[in-house]
C-alpha cells in the first residue's frame, strides 16, 4: 500500500513538473509571438514611412537637377552674350550710347527691353525695369563679392567715370578678388563704340549690378 501510494505521489510530482513545464513554454511561446508582431507592425511603420518620403525626395532631387541645368543654361547663354560683346568691339551698336551697348546686351540674354522705353538713365537701369520678372537679380552698391563676370554694372552720376547727370553703364567681363575689373563699355574714353576697359572698384560708387539668374 505504501509502494502504491509512492508511486502515486511521484506520478503526481511528475505531472506537476510536466505541467508547469508547458506553461512555461505556453508563455515563452506567446511572447515571442508578441514580439514577433511587434516587429512586423514596426517593420510596416517603417516601410509605410520610407515609402511616403521617396516621392518627396525624389521631388527634392528633380528640382536640384532642375537648377543645376539652369544654371548651366545661364552660363552658356552669358558666355555666347560676353562673346557677342567681344566680337563686335571697337564698333557701335544700337545708338552709340553707353546705354545701348548695354539694351543690346541685355536683349541677347532675353531680358527686359530697354531700348525704346523712354528710359535714358544709366545709373538708374537696375531701378527702371522689372528684372524680377525676367529672371534677374538686381544688387544695389553692390560689394566687390556681390559682383561676377556677366552682369550688367550701373555707375552712379557724378564720378569719374559718369561725370554727367546720366551715370554710366557697361558689363562686366572679368573682376578679381580686389576689385580690379576687366568691362565693356561703350560711349567711354574710346569714343562711340564697344571698348575693353580696365576699372576698379572704386573708379566710381556703383549704384547697381544686374545678374542673370
Amino acid at each position: 500500500m505504501k509502494k502504491s501510494l509512492h508511486i502515486l505521489t511521484s506520478l503526481s510530482l511528475a505531472g506537476l513538473i510536466v505541467g508547469t513545464g508547458l506553461q512555461t513554454a505556453s508563455a515563452a511561446t506567446t511572447n515571442n509571438t508578441t514580439l514577433e508582431a511587434s516587429a512586423r507592425e514596426a517593420i510596416t511603420n517603417l516601410n509605410t514611412q520610407l515609402n511616403q518620403q521617396l516621392p518627396d525626395q525624389k521631388q527634392l532631387n528633380q528640382s536640384v537637377d532642375q537648377e543645376i541645368q539652369n544654371q548651366v543654361q545661364r552660363d552658356k547663354d552669358v558666355a555666347t552674350a560676353l562673346k557677342a560683346l567681344e566680337d563686335n568691339k571697337e564698333q557701335p551698336v544700337y545708338n552709340g550710347e553707353c546705354y545701348g551697348m548695354t539694351a543690346w546686351y541685355v536683349d541677347h540674354l532675353k531680358g527686359p527691353t530697354l531700348m525704346g522705353s523712354g528710359h535714358e538713365f544709366a545709373q538708374d537701369i537696375g531701378q527702371d525695369y522689372d528684372w524680377a520678372a525676367a529672371g534677374w537679380t538686381v544688387t544695389e552698391y553692390p560689394n566687390i563679392s556681390d559682383i561676377k563676370p556677366g552682369d550688367v554694372i550701373c555707375w552712379q552720376a557724378g564720378g569719374k567715370l559718369s561725370p554727367g547727370i546720366y551715370g554710366h553703364t557697361g558689363v562686366v567681363k572679368s573682376i578679381d578678388a580686389q576689385g580690379n575689373m576687366v568691362t565693356y563699355e561703350q560711349n567711354s574714353e574710346a569714343g562711340r563704340i564697344i571698348h575693353e576697359y580696365n576699372r576698379t572698384f572704386n573708379d566710381t560708387k556703383i549704384k547697381s549690378v544686374i545678374h542673370k539668374n
